[in-house]
């Protein structure tokens, strides 16, 4: 059996990170075809550069199936909130995200939320089947629309 390593990134693992992001962004979010805002949202937020600074000024960690990058969490600390908790595709199923939380209830204490879009059905259900607690809702605007987000909240005694 595949072992899963959850590890620090390293800044020489930003264009990888930077790769695994626009790829399960668009898997997830250009279900009708990739559009401009798409395109230049994901190609700004997701940079080799900006991968660098999110490893330097938060909590990032990696998935390793065998050696390989299959998933990245960035946690930013300060806020208590989990920006990102990304798998590629064909990955998913296999405990990496239970992995990620895991981790990081062994590593933070207190609560924990993060925000997931109304319209991802699969992640929704992971956040509901790991005991994540819906606590609201945020909006997330894109190319002058705002885009329905459901806040998850991790309370400070949960358990995998």
């Amino acid at each position: 059996m595949n072992q899963i390593v959850i590890r620090a990134a390293e800044l020489s693992d930003s264009a990888m990170l930077a790769v695994l992001c626009v790829t399960v962004w668009t898997d997830t979010y250009s279900l009708e075809g990739l559009e401009a805002a798409h395109a230049d949202y994901m190609l700004a937020e997701f940079s080799p550069a900006n991968m660098q600074t999110n490893i330097s000024t938060k909590v990032v960690w990696v998935a390793e199936l065998d050696g390989k990058v299959v998933g990245v969490m960035v946690f930013s600390p300060e806020k208590h909130e989990i920006d990102t908790l990304y798998v590629l595709r064909h990955f998913k199923g296999m405990g990496i995200g239970r992995a990620f939380l895991k981790k990081l209830r062994a590593n933070f204490i207190g609560a924990v939320y993060l925000t997931c879009w109304e319209g991802n059905s699969p992640a929704i259900q992971f956040y509901q089947a790991v005991g994540l607690v819906e606590d609201g809702e945020d909006f997330f605007p894109l190319d002058g629309q705002l885009h329905r987000n459901i806040r998850f909240c991790m309370p400070e005694n949960w358990e995998l």
